[in-house]
């Protein structure tokens, strides 16, 4: 297996870290969510549609 290696200048490197730090930027966007605590049916709501499930279908979800 081969691998490649690229060095870069330490000024290089602090901008990829700036570009590419998304955990501590103040931008508002969720990049991930934690869904342990929704119900099944609060996690497959957004999804519904494009799966073909309608709300009557998800309300009969049991927990």
């Amino acid at each position: 297996m081969k691998t490649q290696l690229c060095v870069e200048s330490e000024e290089d490197y602090q901008k990829w870290i700036q570009e590419n730090t998304f955990a501590m930027s103040d931008d508002s966007k969720s990049v991930a969510m934690n869904s342990t605590s929704d119900s099944d049916t609060q996690f497959l709501t957004p999804y519904a549609q494009d799966i073909g499930v309608d709300a009557d279908t998800l309300a009969q979800l049991q927990p």
